[in-house]
């Protein structure tokens, strides 16, 4: 990520100054010397070993010496361009791995070929290797290498899994948001609803 066409980058969608926003942009979302809007939780930070080089890709940031709340983290390796001129890495060679070593784990005995798949990924990050080719270490991994791209949420629905809670900041229902909740999918807007009186809103956002 630090830079257009990176090493293990398979297909971007290129950005120039032309193409990109100056404001709003993943780089000033994202960055602490920036808006900051989108933190990391600690529950992800605190889930890489200490020695794993990706950690080096968070900012850690204590706001208020004097308050007792945990440091607040943010993305800051990757999109650091904060006029919007970075590519935006759609395939990286890591997450093809993850693809592989995922449906390996899916299969009968699969296990210890996906594991092999797994540890050419921690043993590029100094990260600890794992014990078995799970399908749960498999996606622990997805989560860890693939942070702040764009994958959890659709790692979660397509595998059947609840939005877990992590972190007590978060704003989503107590105990977590439970697989097949209609909170997966948004409401529609009203003024689109208006304006097709064949429109049915989504589950859940009915009067």
């Amino acid at each position: 990520f630090n830079g257009d066409g990176a090493p293990g980058s398979m297909f971007e969608l290129a950005y120039s100054e032309t193409d990109a926003s100056s404001f709003d942009n993943l780089a000033r979302i994202y960055r602490d010397t920036n808006y900051g809007d989108v933190e990391v939780t600690n529950d992800l930070y605190n889930a890489y070993d200490p020695a794993d080089i990706r950690l080096g890709l968070y900012s850690a940031e204590d706001e208020d010496p004097d308050d007792a709340r945990p440091l607040n983290y943010r993305m800051v390796g990757k999109w650091t361009n904060e006029q919007g001129y970075d590519n935006i890495a759609v395939i990286r060679f890591a997450e093809v791995i993850l693809n592989y070593a995922e449906a390996l784990a899916s299969q009968p005995g699969g296990e210890p070929a996906a594991l092999v798949e797994l540890t050419k990924i921690t043993s590029e990050r100094n990260a600890p290797a794992y014990a078995t080719g799970a399908i749960a270490n498999v996606w622990n991994e997805r989560r860890l290498e693939l942070a702040m791209e764009g994958h959890r949420f659709f790692d979660l629905i397509r595998t059947g899994r609840p939005i877990p809670i992590v972190d007590p900041a978060q704003t989503i229902a107590d105990g977590g948001v439970p697989a097949g909740s209609y909170r997966f999918a948004m409401p529609i807007p009203q003024d689109e609803i208006d304006a097709n009186s064949s429109m049915v809103q989504n589950e859940g956002y009915g009067d």
